[in-house]
């Protein structure tokens, strides 16, 4: 099912200023669940808001884009830096890295 929101957004940018130089894609959402209570359903829902959210984000604008334009994704400092202080949040930390790798 299309994401309607996010298309009106995208047609809309494109009739008003044609184009865009910069896509700042943020997408992040946490939820202190300790390592061993993840269920597929949990990871689905982060995963999707984080990940997925971001890359289509990104895909979805790339028509839009003038050469030279800028790509900016802004993920958590917890993909690099952990978060050893909550171990609850130790998933997190594993979405957010692969949001900041997608490209």
């Amino acid at each position: 099912m299309p994401n309607w929101p996010t298309l009106i957004v995208y047609e809309t940018v494109s009739k008003v200023k044609g184009r865009i130089d910069i896509i700042f894609a943020n997408a992040g959402v946490g939820e202190f669940v300790p390592f061993g209570a993840v269920t597929e359903e949990h990871f689905d829902k982060l995963f999707n808001i984080n990940v997925r959210g971001t890359l289509f984000t990104v895909q979805k604008a790339l028509s839009l884009m003038n050469d030279g334009g800028s790509i900016i994704l802004n993920g958590s400092v917890a993909s690099v830096k952990g978060t050893a202080a909550s171990p609850g949040f130790k998933f997190v930390t594993t979405i957010q890295a692969a949001t900041v790798l997608l490209f």
